[in-house]
């Protein structure tokens, strides 16, 4: 034995205890893979070509090794089978006769895909919270590509009132390079496909000297969406009052429910009456659906989307590749368990978070909050009541931030694999159904 060093840094953690299906169904994990591996090797039509070898130290690793002898024929039955090919046209084709001999529902699939292959891209760059600094990045890469850059105002609770937009790139490999350049200069950006993007309004080709203005005239557009925010809320509110169980007082969030006092801290200017009802219900929904099933019924959602979306960040493995996926403008909202009995460290989430905000230029928000005490009413010790209520604090700041979605990460076999172990659709799932639409 020894003295154990804790390393502060973000290695992955996996947790391994008596119940890990690796050690309980050894032979059947293994056999698992094996199949897998066959029924991939079928799909490339290979199979007749190669042996599959198990390790003779790991049993669960397979060699796919040529045969000495290749006479065999590549299998091609899985992709006519996939594409819908018509079997009296299988024995030879031309590849451009595709289109015509597929099945209509592959080429509706096909065309989902890459339907955005022919049309134009454009870059969104920023946002950026103080004019002087868009102004120098226009003059950074005009400088270097000569690009003329549009300017947008936006409204949000970040600070941010203006980004860049490009003009059209004629496709991808353009637009990637571009971004690459931007990446390097160390400013955020998003390829927007066009026809596909959020509305944008541009005042000019060349605005700079209206910017200032510009940044005034975004705050009293928001200030007019509130007046309608308000009016519409009233209408709601004669269905369902979130002040039947919610309060805001001392820049806490109040939830009560039975003997529970479930708090939020809010940031500074967040406003109760600014918030739209039916995020209220849904913060509701994901921490006490479990005691109300019916906690949704006869609701009719009516807020409008945002501009951009939010992952509930919880700076760990599965959260971060999701940070790593979505696009630029994602806000990253951390949990931060408190009033609760826990030995929960925060520190090297902190780290990471302090990380991304100094270093990388990411936003983190981040919330305090008791709310895990909800599943102490099931008799269970503090905890998440479902598996979105991780996701309770982004809900709530949805309007705050003028969010359109809200994101969690999850792995792989959680998703679209069944128990870890069989394939499924996830977009089949009872799970995706039920919240799909709501997030």
């Amino acid at each position: 034995m020894s003295d154990g060093y804790h390393l502060q840094r973000g290695l992955y953690l996996y947790r391994k205890h008596g119940s890990n299906t690796s050690d309980t169904r050894t032979e059947k994990q293994t056999e698992n893979t094996h199949i897998a591996i066959s029924r991939s090797v079928k799909r490339l039509g290979i199979y007749n070509l190669v042996n599959l070898v198990p390790n003779k130290n790991n049993p669960r690793r397979i060699h796919v090794i040529p045969k000495s002898q290749m006479v065999e024929s590549i299998d091609c039955s899985d992709f006519i089978r996939r594409f819908g090919i018509r079997e009296e046209l299988v024995d030879e084709f031309n590849i451009r006769d595709l289109e015509n001999i597929c099945d209509s529902s592959i080429l509706n699939r096909i065309l989902r895909i890459t339907g955005t292959s022919s049309l134009k891209r454009r870059i969104r760059i920023g946002p950026f919270s103080d004019p002087n600094d868009l102004l120098e990045a226009r003059e950074v890469i005009k400088e270097n590509r000569g690009w003329n850059l549009h300017y947008q105002s936006i409204t949000t609770n970040l600070d941010s009132d203006l980004i860049l937009v490009t003009g059209h790139f004629t496709s991808e490999s353009a637009a990637q390079n571009a971004s690459a350049f931007l990446r390097n200069l160390g400013l955020r950006s998003e390829i927007i496909v066009n026809q596909r993007e959020h509305p944008f309004a541009y005042p000019s080709f060349d605005t700079v000297n209206k910017i200032e203005q510009m940044v005034v005239s975004a705050r009293s557009s928001k200030n007019e969406d509130v007046e309608e925010l308000l009016s519409e809320s009233k209408q709601i509110t004669e269905r369902y009052n979130p002040s039947d169980r919610w309060n805001f007082e001392s820049g806490r969030l109040w939830l009560t429910y039975k003997e529970l006092e479930i708090w939020f801290e809010m940031p500074k200017d967040w406003k109760f009456d600014e918030t739209h009802p039916d995020l209220f219900k849904m913060a509701e929904f994901v921490l006490l659906s479990p005691y109300e099933p019916s906690i949704l019924e006869n609701w009719e959602p009516s807020r409008r989307p945002g501009i951009r979306p939010g992952l509930a960040f919880s700076a760990g493995v599965d959260s971060t590749a999701a940070m790593c996926l979505m696009p630029d403008r994602t806000l990253l909202f951390y949990h931060e368990r408190s009033g609760i009995k826990t030995i929960m460290n925060h520190e090297n989430a902190n780290r990471f978070i302090n990380y991304l905000i100094e270093e990388e230029g990411r936003p983190v928000i981040r919330v305090k909050s008791n709310h895990e005490i909800s599943r102490t009413l099931g008799g269970k010790s503090p905890g998440f009541t479902t598996d979105y209520a991780c996701a309770v604090h982004v809900i709530l700041l949805a309007d705050h931030y003028d969010l359109d979605s809200i994101a969690t990460g999850m792995p792989l076999e959680n998703s679209y694999l069944f128990h870890g172990q069989k394939f499924r659709n996830f977009e089949d799932t009872y799970f995706w159904t039920k919240h799909a639409k709501l997030f």
